[in-house]
């Protein structure tokens, strides 16, 4: 009985076999083009003669876009044949969709985004996908490969056109925390899984192994939703995204901020590292860094071709790395030059302005921190930023000038203009002010 049993099986499996197999081998339009008497007896169909030798079978579904006119059709649903249309958003996103019914029950497919997807790949696979219907097969479930997590991993990030982050780039920089979320926590768990079977729980599953650092958890979640949105756009994956349950259970601690030294406390503090016993060029920079509130990384990485000293000012170039895309200005106070002129004694004058090691290349962000910590001040390099903020707004001080002195962007492209162009002189004379106030002046 068992015997009986697995033939019928078997006998019904190369049934379905041969069932894709005759669909798939269906005339496509390309063939029926080739097919002169066929595509007369079609035409002759729809004009209501049909002649001796027609067929009482319907002909396959005109094929009416023009891939030229695409990129200029209005809003709405367009369609073009074997069940694909395309349809546009008022906010111009293309994407195509099909429209099939397999044993009965209708089935809707996202074939992808235009111009990602062309004309032509889109007809290629509704062809397909048709062909597989009629034949009472999910195109979603056929046998050919399916697209892995890893996979579309690659595929969104070459779309997204993320750039490769660079040799010896940091956490700071997007795309080497983008790799390092993925290599260290979401691939070894789901790279090899389909991503359009990939579930809630084999998603929530790396959220609980990231509960002791809910930050992680939480960047994790987004790179796994972005990845799923994108599959979800592109037709690889028709169910809802896996991502949006478990990256809204991920509860972040609201963020402190760096303790940060009183105006007052500032030089006290500074006299205390550089006789502490740290390095000079970790004095200097530590000088520098509270004289100019500026970044520890752009202090750390200033050079010296950077600087004008007859124009008193410092140009950092734009970089993503430092959160500003475009060069900055620094005005230049008397205090922070003087500052300069004690550097030039460490070096040739080229090169970084506050050399690290013996080597003399750039400082490291540890040997700052723990100038700091030996000389006993709990309050981070980042907390200059802050002592300069709170300064500033306690005295009122313009607002514009104040946030263009921290790097941060102000308004438009066209009042940022304006602001590089008339507030350089506001942000020298609060600079000034603020040296005064330090102590330092």
């Amino acid at each position: 009985m068992g015997s009986s049993a697995s033939k019928d099986g078997r006998n019904r499996q190369a049934i379905h076999s041969n069932l894709v197999n005759l669909a798939l081998s269906e005339p496509t339009r390309d063939d029926t083009e080739r097919n002169a008497p066929v595509a007369k007896t079609c035409c002759n169909q729809r004009a209501g003669r049909v002649t001796s030798g027609a067929t009482k079978s319907p002909c396959e579904p005109p094929m009416t876009l023009n891939a030229k006119a695409l990129p200029h059709l209005k809003p709405g649903r367009h369609a073009d044949g074997n069940g694909l249309y395309l349809t546009v958003q008022r906010r111009g996103t293309r994407s195509w969709t099909q429209v099939l019914r397999v044993a009965g029950r209708r089935l809707d497919l996202g074939l992808g985004r235009f111009p990602d997807v062309p004309l032509r790949e889109a007809r290629r696979v509704a062809v397909r996908n048709r062909a597989l219907a009629k034949a009472g097969v999910d195109p979603r479930h056929s046998t050919e490969e399916r697209m892995s997590f890893a996979s579309a991993n690659r595929e969104y990030l070459r779309w997204r056109r993320f750039p490769e982050a660079e040799a010896g780039a940091t956490r700071s920089n997007q795309r080497y925390k983008w790799d390092r979320a993925m290599a260290n926590h979401v691939l070894p768990a789901i790279g090899e899984v389909a991503v359009a079977e990939l579930s809630t729980q084999e998603v929530a599953k790396i959220a609980s192994s990231l509960v002791s650092t809910p930050s992680a958890a939480k960047f994790a979640m987004s790179c796994i939703e972005r990845v799923c949105r994108w599959a979800i756009d592109s037709g690889h994956r028709d169910a809802a995204n896996p991502a949006t349950g478990p990256s809204r259970q991920i509860k972040v601690p609201a963020r402190r901020h760096a303790a940060f030294l009183r105006v007052e406390e500032v030089a006290p503090a500074l006299d205390r590292i550089e006789a502490s016993g740290c390095s000079l060029s970790v004095s200097l920079a530590l000088r520098f860094l509270a004289l100019t509130a500026k970044r520890l990384v752009e202090v750390r990485r200033a050079t010296w071709d950077q600087m004008d000293l007859a124009a008193a000012e410092w140009t950092i170039p734009g970089d993503a790395e430092t959160k500003i895309r475009e060069d900055h200005v620094v005005p230049l106070s008397d205090a922070a030059l003087e500052v300069l002129k004690r550097a030039r004694e460490l070096g040739s004058g080229r090169g970084v302005v506050f050399p690290g090691g013996s080597s003399g290349g750039v400082l490291a962000d540890a040997s700052v921190r723990r100038a700091m910590r030996d000389a006993g001040i709990e309050a981070s390099p980042h907390g200059f930023r802050s002592t300069f903020r709170t300064w500033a707004q306690s005295r009122g001080e313009n607002w514009e000038a104040s946030e263009l002195s921290l790097g941060h962007r102000v308004g438009s492209s066209v009042s940022s203009s304006y602001a590089r162009s008339d507030m350089l002189t506001l942000r020298r004379a609060l600079l000034e002010r603020y040296a005064e106030a330090l102590g330092l002046g």
